[in-house]
């Protein structure tokens, strides 16, 4: 009846990606999340997938880990196909009434589904292979020319890790009371849509009351050790950019000008 969270985990590792610095991987991953809206034709798409794949085996994470819990992703990305296959101009290639797809709308749903699983995966990625403490090291690093303009930077990034964190232990905790509720003879998917609402108020509630009391027994294990006493934090490791880390940048770089240049070319021209 359980099944395995690993959405927002992190999972030890020793592989190339493990040992990058996370301020590096900040940088690739808001580069590659450009790259994927800026790619539009289908070889740039191409391109991005085949590249997403080579960091799927350089990060040493078995492929299945990555297809665990897809449910939600598959779910978002065909609803998100769907609906751009109706957003479309030209000629009607299947028409039913008021409801018409032209060769535009299939090509914007097989664009639109692509970019998503690849920035799904990506992230992933990202979270599998960086740990919490380099997460906010590496957040608290790039953000640290906002403290001039008065912004907190250090409880900023605690929130985003802390929240972060929090995504794989609140559905491990919601996947549990939902098997109990079961085990009680409870049937979430009898009845319509309104008994279904109804049927998750049990699963809702509970997982409310186990978050409020994690979150305080947090706020005040922080306060205990006089977390915000002393401004001037200072911090056990410290990050410095090795080679690994620039033939990253610099391949997602050549990447990104890729890309630019393939979507000024069409398959049909290459044959």
């Amino acid at each position: 009846m359980g099944m395995d969270i690993v959405l927002g985990q992190y999972l030890p590792g020793n592989s190339l990606l493990h040992k990058l610095d996370s301020r590096a991987k900040f940088i690739d991953l808001f580069l590659l999340m450009i790259i994927i809206f800026s790619a539009w034709s289908y070889l740039s798409l191409l391109i991005i997938t085949l590249f997403t794949f080579v960091l799927i085996l350089m990060s040493h994470v078995k492929i299945r880990t990555y297809l665990k819990n897809t449910g939600v992703i598959l779910t978002m990305t065909m609803l998100s196909a769907i609906l751009n296959l109706f957003y479309g101009s030209g000629e009607p290639v299947f028409k039913f009434g008021f409801i018409s797809i032209t060769e535009s709308g299939i090509q914007n749903s097989i664009v639109v589904a692509v970019r998503i699983l690849n920035m799904l995966i990506l992230s992933a990625c990202f979270m599998f292979t960086t740990s919490p403490n380099d997460m906010t090291y590496g957040m608290q690093n790039l953000m640290k020319p906002l403290k001039r303009f008065g912004v907190n930077t250090d409880d900023l990034t605690i929130m985003i890790t802390i929240a972060l964190r929090f995504i794989p232990i609140s559905l491990m905790e919601a996947n549990k009371i939902l098997n109990s509720q079961k085990s009680r003879g409870a049937d979430i998917n009898k009845g319509g849509i309104v008994n279904k609402i109804r049927s998750f108020i049990p699963v809702v509630l509970p997982l409310l009351a186990s978050s409020f009391r994690r979150a305080y027994e947090l706020s005040m294990a922080m306060e205990c050790r006089c977390y915000g006493l002393n401004t001037n934090r200072t911090h056990l490791k410290r990050l410095k950019m090795k080679l690994n880390d620039i033939f990253t940048l610099v391949a997602v770089l050549v990447l990104m000008i890729g890309v630019i240049f393939c979507n000024k070319i069409n398959l049909t021209q290459l044959f």
